[in-house]
């Protein structure tokens, strides 16, 4: 005697995705120089930095070599650390950010050593 058996199995369910993350402008004031610094919401602190003309050391851009590990003197409630680089006691400590991958909330202003 054959038995056929018959089963419909569905996948399950596709966990839901996390929104989508919207970045917004924010302002960056270099400590050295008081200058004031916009970041645009399609562009990392590196490239707007860069597009003014502040030179800052970089390799990856990827936000895991720490190569342009900068000072933060200000703002570190505000910082959305987006890198591998740091550990979680220095984003506690608030005194340096990843300028490759970092960013800020909308609207906030970061102080930064340069």
């Amino acid at each position: 005697m054959n038995l056929i058996r018959r089963s419909r199995h569905r996948p399950p369910p596709s966990p839901t995705p996390p929104p989508a993350r919207v970045d917004l402008p924010f302002t960056v004031e270099l400590h050295t120089s008081g200058e004031q610094v916009t970041v645009e919401a399609d562009e990392s602190i590196l490239q707007a930095l860069e597009r003014h003309g502040v030179e800052v050391p970089y390799l990856c851009r990827h936000g895991i070599c720490g190569t342009c590990e900068t000072a933060l003197l200000a703002g570190a409630g505000a910082v959305e650390h987006r890198d591998s680089y740091l550990t979680d006691e220095q984003r506690a400590r608030g005194d340096a950010i990843i300028v490759c991958t970092s960013r800020a909330t909308a609207g906030a202003q970061l102080t930064l050593d340069r």
